[in-house]
């Protein structure tokens, strides 16, 4: 740990990046090298601070998690995570912008498949981490959602699909412990699964796989595949929502408001990727699978959006399948592309 004259010394302000209650990031230039980092400003006494350096540290260098360079001390309050810098941005701003300039933006197939990959080949890797001695310890994320997924580079094709991601934002993450109870919520709600419960949180690897299911039905509809929490706090507070006063008491002495009592005891609307045609609304928009894209990539969509965290597929399961199927794709989108070349060239030489 170093102290800040020495991240003076070393680097120099370019601009500021986000601003987030976690803490504010910024770009800085190294001095003698020229080299981009991206410097994450958080409080010392931050406990999440002080897990993410550890996990981060920790790491061998993957080209999907986002690369830890060196951490300072600031003063007594704040340090400074220097961190690989990503100049593409996350994944929601990306989207935003792409529905900006078309609002019938739909992203390739291809795109879709690369961005799966690499992220069920993240998780894969944090959940079956293993630390300098070999001993098997698992890393939980705690808040994949697309604006944790940084876009190191989108690549040099048309439809992104050469996009490099890499996953980013440890402040929530920890080793895994299945012994260890948690009393209080932490996280991104609108990509909580089915599961989770303010009384007895659940943060393990499903919470994880769940997020990436998530991230890839954003990018597919626009949305999370669970109806929005304040959405449902809404409704909670019209219908005047209430358990027990005992609990209710219980749940506001730990800090949350009235609004997150109807938030997480209000039934939320599901409108998941694997719900059955039959039990789907009549909102087009919210149609499943999704007809712009392939069985084998609808059938992939639906494994991390399994409805039963006791039986949804850990990491591995997912990255192997995604990397079963993918080829296939390739290789009938290569003989569609034949065929056409083939057809026009028929048409050519009868005109």
């Amino acid at each position: 740990m170093s102290t800040i004259a020495r991240l003076e010394d070393r680097y120099e302000f370019v601009k500021d990046l986000a601003k987030g209650g976690e803490g504010e990031v910024k770009q800085y230039r190294r001095k003698d090298t020229g080299t981009f980092v991206a410097v994450k400003f958080r409080g010392r006494k931050n406990r999440g601070r002080a897990r993410e350096v550890d996990i981060l540290q920790s790491f061998p260098k993957n080209r999907l998690i986002v690369g830890f360079v060196e951490c300072f001390n600031i003063n007594h309050q704040d340090c400074a995570i220097v961190l690989e810098y990503c100049p593409g941005g996350d994944l929601y701003g990306f989207y935003r912008r792409q529905m900006q300039s078309n609002t019938k933006f739909a992203f390739s197939e291809r795109f879709m498949w690369s961005v799966f990959k690499q992220l069920a080949d993240a998780l894969a890797f944090l959940h079956s981490y293993r630390c300098g001695g070999g001993r098997l310890q698992p890393v939980i994320h705690c808040d994949i959602k697309p604006n944790n997924i940084l876009i190191k580079s989108l690549g040099t094709k048309g439809d992104f699909s050469s996009i490099s991601i890499r996953l980013a934002d440890f402040g929530f993450a920890r080793f895994y412990d299945p012994k260890h109870t948690y009393q209080s919520l932490f996280g991104s709600s609108a990509y909580f699964p089915p599961e989770m419960d303010w009384q007895e949180p659940k943060y393990n690897p499903a919470l994880d796989i769940w997020g990436m299911g998530a991230v890839m039905h954003f990018l597919a509809h626009g949305y999370p595949p669970l109806e929005d929490p304040d959405i449902a706090a809404k409704r909670g507070a019209e219908g005047n929502v209430s358990l027990s006063g005992a609990n209710k008491e219980k749940f506001l002495s730990r800090g949350y408001s009235e609004s997150d009592w109807h938030n997480l005891n209000t039934k939320r609307v599901v409108v998941a990727i694997n719900l059955e045609q039959d039990n789907q609304t009549s909102d087009s928009r919210t149609k499943r699978p999704t007809p712009r894209y392939s069985d084998a990539l609808n059938k992939c969509f639906n494994l991390p959006l399994t409805m039963d965290a006791q039986v949804r597929p850990d990491a591995s399961v997912i990255a192997k399948r995604v990397k079963k199927h993918q080829p296939s794709f390739w290789w009938s989108d290569l003989l569609d592309k034949i065929k056409c070349l083939c057809n026009k060239e028929k048409a050519r030489r009868n005109s």
